[in-house]
């Protein structure tokens, strides 16, 4: 089993797509453990992004990047996380339009082929 975030990390007017991930390895004897496969933040520093705790029940994941601020430093993090569940009804009309297209396509046939008889 492998778990992957995909993450959209803006910087420096730079957008980039990273994919940090756990995998479940499953010994021989049956005993699990869990690996981390970080990635690597496109910035000249090379921070690697974690993912630290999956949160199923919430559709969440906490990430780890060990490093990023120093202790006197006074930064801000700024995460834009969403969900879009409207895009259903987009492929929901896209579907009806498919099938209502097929149906005038075949009565088409039907009502040509009876002329031609």
């Amino acid at each position: 089993m492998k778990v992957t975030a995909d993450i959209l990390v803006a910087y420096n007017d730079r957008v980039d797509t990273i994919f940090p991930a756990v995998t479940m390895l499953t010994a021989d004897d049956g005993t699990t453990s869990l690996m981390d496969l970080p990635a690597e933040l496109p910035d000249e520093r090379a921070y690697l992004v974690s993912i630290r705790r999956i949160l199923a029940d919430q559709a969440a994941i906490i990430i780890d990047v060990p490093g990023l601020t120093d202790q006197n430093m006074d930064e801000t993090l700024l995460l834009d996380i969403s969900k879009k569940p409207v895009i259903n009804l987009v492929w929901i009309g896209t579907t009806i339009l498919l099938v209502g297209s097929v149906l005038v396509v075949l009565r088409r046939r039907r009502d040509l082929i009876g002329i031609n008889k």
